[in-house]
């Protein structure tokens, strides 16, 4: 139910007026649109906006290494759901809902708020580290989003070039000149953005010099088609060419196995992400990959056992469980 039972009942004693006061029709009518209020089931758009006042979205980072050097370079912010019983729900059960809704937008500030407080000061320490977070059409209808970047980050140890803002392409910007503006803004500030997801949505590669981007996403469903079986990947070669004849840092996601690592390596991809390396980190499992990335040799090869969820240490490829 989605009222207090005090709503209910005093909506009953309404009721009860009304109809003693010779209501008749307008009476019964009153009835149903309060039962109706009262008994409607909840939808999965209510359950998200009350998880938002309640302060259940969390991030979690997908690290990001250079598979040239081996080094970490960052990671991408993803969004999960913990409920109050503890349990966590990943995006894919809620993100459509938030996105066509408008929530998302709220949802995406709170999120930023927690990433600055949680890693910024690790940040502060640690330059070369970007962070990307995702952002969806609504982020982009007018100039608010640059101004809650300029005011969230302007506070707490990381800096705007630290910063990369993919563009996703689940559904089309509304507006592209706004878009464009916003965009700017972003880059004014010494951000990045990238075009996440490329070649899978509604905006297409055109985005990419429409926009003006800095960085494109390979998606999973392209890397997926490396195989020991296959010779090459026409797509994913496409991409890495479009990519640096634009002078666009490339990204590869998703990758899960040595062929693929292998195959990118081979084609001069320097950034990379996916469960050969990592899988997504809670908050304070990053912060020790961090420490353990970022370690002296002497120091890692001393470091006591990591505790359970948390990644390996003194190895910048961390095979961990999400914490």
């Amino acid at each position: 139910m989605n009222v207090a039972m005090e709503t209910a009942l005093e909506s009953a004693r309404i009721l009860s007026v009304i109809v003693d006061l010779g209501g008749g029709l307008l009476g019964v009518l009153f009835f149903l649109i309060i039962a109706q209020a009262i008994w409607r089931r909840p939808t999965v758009e209510d359950a998200i906006a009350r998880g938002i006042r309640r302060d259940e979205f969390i991030p979690y980072y997908q690290p990001v290494f250079n598979i040239q050097t081996g080094a970490l370079v960052g990671c991408e912010c993803l969004i999960r759901w913990r409920k109050a019983d503890g349990s966590i729900v990943p995006p894919g059960v809620f993100i459509r809902e938030a996105e066509e809704s408008g929530l998302a937008v709220e949802m995406t500030k709170r999120l930023m708020n927690k990433v600055r407080d949680e890693v910024g000061a690790v940040y502060a320490t640690q330059p070369q580290l970007k962070m990307a977070i995702n952002l969806f059409a609504d982020h982009f209808s007018d100039f608010a989003t640059v101004n809650d970047v300029r005011h969230i980050f302007s506070t707490g140890g990381m800096r705007y070039s630290q910063l990369v803002f993919e563009v996703t392409e689940r559904y089309p910007l509304p507006n592209l000149a706004r878009a464009k503006l916003a965009i700017k803004g972003l880059q004014d500030l010494g951000c990045k953005v990238a075009l996440d997801d490329a070649g899978t949505g509604h905006g297409g590669l055109a985005y990419l010099q429409t926009l003006g981007m800095d960085q494109i996403k390979i998606d999973k469903l392209f890397i997926d088609t490396i195989t020991s079986s296959n010779t090459g990947s026409p797509i994913i070669d496409s991409l890495i060419e479009l990519g640096r004849s634009l002078m666009m840092e490339i990204v590869a996601e998703g990758i899960e196995t040595g062929e693929q690592l292998h195959y990118l390596r081979n084609r001069g991809v320097h950034f990379a992400q996916g469960y050969l390396f990592a899988k997504p980190l809670a908050g304070k499992a990053y912060l020790a990959l961090i420490a353990a990335s970022s370690a002296p040799s002497s120091q890692v090869a001393s470091a006591p056992a990591p505790a359970e969820g948390q990644p390996p240490m003194g190895s910048n490829s961390a095979h961990a469980e999400a914490a």
